[in-house]
């Protein structure tokens, strides 16, 4: 896996590429070209911005970040990953079917564009499960789910929460019925 450090990268990799992001200062902004290539953000202290530009086939992995980070797919099947450490992260799909994945102690982040006759949000099973929902999706959801101005918030515990524009609380439950939200 090679470490970028640094402030505006495009990375060209045909298939298959692992890149790590490490950026302490500032804004760094990452541009994936091609597809089925893996961009870690690693960053400490500053805010990425990863760009998939490709057919899709991309993961952008902020898991570990706790900036405020951007993640957007591209035209095809992206996987964007936010991150648990408290950050702020906005999500943006793009085209495809794209799988937005959340986990416990993730922060406050936001999917701007969830389709949800194609893409996915994975929530962490433990987030039901330390809610008093265990195995209940639908029950949680319903319970935590409410409407606002741009679309459903989901209230995810000890003060985390992701925003998901573009739809209400019964199309949260909907997605959830089809199997496009799920716990993992």
């Amino acid at each position: 896996m090679a470490t970028i450090t640094g402030a505006c990268f495009t990375v060209e990799h045909s298939t298959g590429g692992s890149f790590a992001i490490d950026n302490t200062t500032g804004t760094a902004t990452v541009f994936l070209v091609g597809s089925g290539n893996t961009a870690t953000i690693q960053s400490t202290a500053a805010n990425v911005n990863v760009y998939s530009e490709s057919t899709g086939g991309n993961t952008i992995d902020a898991s570990q970040a706790t900036g405020t980070d951007q993640l957007v797919g591209g035209a095809g099947n992206d996987t964007l990953i936010a991150s648990v450490n408290g950050a702020t992260d906005t999500l943006i799909g793009g085209g495809g079917a794209d799988n937005f994945d959340f986990g416990v102690g993730h922060g406050t982040h936001t999917v701007t564009d969830f389709v949800a006759s194609q893409d996915t949000i994975q929530l962490a099973a433990q987030l039901l499960t330390n809610a008093g929902y265990p195995g209940d999706l639908a029950g949680f959801l319903t319970a935590n789910t409410t409407d606002n101005a741009a679309g459903a918030l989901i209230h995810l515990g000890s003060g985390d929460t992701l925003q998901v524009n573009g739809i209400d609380k019964a199309g949260i439950l909907s997605a959830a019925s089809s199997g496009h939200i799920t716990a993992v």
